[in-house]
């Protein structure tokens, strides 16, 4: 008997020292509440946080080319060419926007890297390709496109985009 009284006013005395489980309760006041200007909420998410997100390059775009959009990345290989020079394809998965616009946004990346663009020209299956050059790196070709690739990584994929940059030698 004592055992179950001991067990009773311990509970009992537990429950009094933890918080307050009535809602009318008042919280107590913190020294960030006390102030006139309130903190932003957790749940909000800034506007330039892309979303949904994907798997980012492996390895940077070169001349700090950054991609401004949200994509997914596919491959990210070094080929040799028929020709023997070496090209770094890159293959990625849009997860935002149209053709039309993921261009324009990559032109104005390219831009910024110092890269001058050449007239984008539309194919007859819809994809935008587009020229770039540069004295330091040399030419970079981009094909954006609306259509997905034929088994799609992310389910959020709305569209794909190629880029083929000059490359050095994989080491062996």
């Amino acid at each position: 008997m004592n055992r179950l009284i001991a067990v009773s006013l311990l509970s009992l005395g537990l429950a009094a020292c933890g918080p307050s489980s009535d809602p009318g309760a008042a919280a107590p006041a913190s020294p960030a509440a006390s102030t006139d200007t309130a903190a932003p909420a957790v749940s909000e998410t800034p506007a330039a946080q892309p979303a949904p997100k994907g798997r980012k390059l492996r390895q940077a775009l070169p001349n700090d080319v950054v991609l401004p959009f949200a994509y997914h990345a596919r491959t990210d290989r070094v080929v040799q060419t028929p020709r023997g020079d070496y090209q770094r394809r890159v293959n990625v998965e849009l997860l935002e926007g149209d053709a039309a616009s993921t261009t324009d946004a990559l032109i104005a990346a390219m831009r910024k890297g110092g890269y001058r663009p050449g007239k984008p020209t539309t194919r007859a299956d819809g994809s935008i390709r587009v020229a770039f050059s540069h004295k330091q790196t040399g030419r970079v070709v981009a094909v954006v496109s609306n259509q997905l690739p034929a088994k799609p990584v992310n389910a959020a994929a709305r569209g794909k985009l190629l880029l083929v940059l000059p490359a050095d030698a994989p080491s062996a």
